[in-house]
């Protein structure tokens, strides 16, 4: 077993921090029995950056840029083979090294996949960002630059384990505020024509509140997919053809495309007065952002047809009726679209948009 931990601090700018354990197979504590030790061994490294890009600006300016950046990894390989029982993973490997009737490019390559078949392995890497800025004297620049913040995360995944011959995944979300508060109303008298009127001039003292108490604007975009895929269940997968495999095991993806926006609205017109209003709207760009194409799988003469269906390809005399479902079968793939596609046909109201819900509130308090 082995650990190892690094810190390197870059002065005001940030750091790094980087970390590597490794366990092998067998490990355990001295009083533990030969059951209780691990049987396979683990392997894994992170290394993790923080940095404040807004070091080298002056601090009178006000400017808040933390970045974030990490990369990990970790894999963990049994004793035994998964898909052979009690069999050890290096038996196997053993076999493939002794057999004489495959050349060594092919042992090589079996013993590679016997290999990667039986391990649990993940690599993951992540990246966000915040940009905010505060503390400005002028008031114009504090009542628009300073109420402005965004951020943006990034992250993706590629996976595989003993029953998935991958499972990757990538997500990214961004977030647009606007946030204004008035901590002084700012007010005038509009009836003060009625000072001198008897009865009347008690209105003359009402004040008018003209600047709202606060004001919040939002939006936020996010987008995630994934695509896994089964491995043959097969104890003699080498047996089988690629195309075989592929029809046995489709591939599975998903995909979310979602978009939201928020108002908020607190104003107080006179003392006597309380006016609120929020509304929330959260939709759904998934039509916009993918979309299904599909493809007939032949096994019977090992061919794949992109972009036809199982009607096409028999109207077309690609397969013959005999073949439907037996050896000839349709599947759907997702064809995504580019992010700023989807988001210009957002700006543009483009049919397909979804609103999954859109709520309301108005608040008035008479005090």
């Amino acid at each position: 077993a082995g650990l190892a931990n690094a810190n390197i601090k870059l002065a005001d700018l940030g750091s790094i921090k980087g970390n590597f354990q490794r366990r092998t197979d067998g490990f355990g504590s001295l009083s533990s029995s030969l059951d209780e030790r691990d049987q396979r061994s683990n392997e894994s490294w992170s290394v993790t950056t923080d940095l404040n890009l807004d070091h080298p600006i002056p601090e009178r300016f006000g400017w808040n840029i933390p970045v974030s950046l990490q990369v990990q990894s970790s894999t963990s390989t049994p004793r035994f083979a998964p898909s052979r029982g009690d069999i050890r993973l290096d038996d196997i490997v053993k076999q493939i090294e002794t057999r004489t009737d495959i050349s060594e490019e092919e042992k090589s390559q079996r013993i590679t996949e016997a290999r990667l078949s039986a391990e649990t392995h993940a690599f993951s890497r992540s990246f966000s960002t915040r940009l905010s800025k505060s503390g400005s004297q002028s008031k114009l620049v504090k009542n628009t630059l300073d109420g402005i913040s965004a951020s943006y995360s990034y992250s993706d995944t590629k996976a595989r384990n003993p029953s998935q011959l991958f499972n990757d995944s990538w997500r990214w979300q961004n977030n647009l505020g606007y946030r204004l508060t008035v901590r002084n109303p700012k007010t005038v008298r509009p009836f003060w024509f009625l000072d001198d009127i008897p009865v009347l001039g008690a209105v003359g003292d009402i004040r008018f509140n003209y600047i709202p108490q606060s004001l919040n604007i939002s939006q936020s975009l996010s987008r995630s997919f994934s695509k896994s895929r089964d491995r043959s269940q097969s104890l003699r997968p080498d047996t089988l053809s690629a195309i075989q495999i592929l029809a046995d095991n489709p591939l599975r993806d998903t995909h979310s495309f979602r978009h939201g926006r928020n108002f908020g609205l607190q104003y107080n017109p006179f003392k006597f007065l309380n006016l609120s209003m929020d509304t929330n709207t959260n939709q759904t760009l998934n039509e916009l952002g993918a979309t299904l194409v599909p493809k007939v799988i032949d096994v019977q003469n090992g061919l794949i047809y992109d972009d036809t269906t199982l009607e096409d390809a028999l109207g077309d005399g690609l397969i013959d009726s005999s073949q439907v479902d037996i050896s000839a079968f349709e599947q759907e793939d997702l064809a995504l679209e580019p992010g700023s596609r989807v988001i210009g046909r957002l700006v543009k109201g483009a049919d397909g948009i979804r609103t999954e819900n859109n709520s309301q509130r108005f608040n008035t308090t008479l005090r």
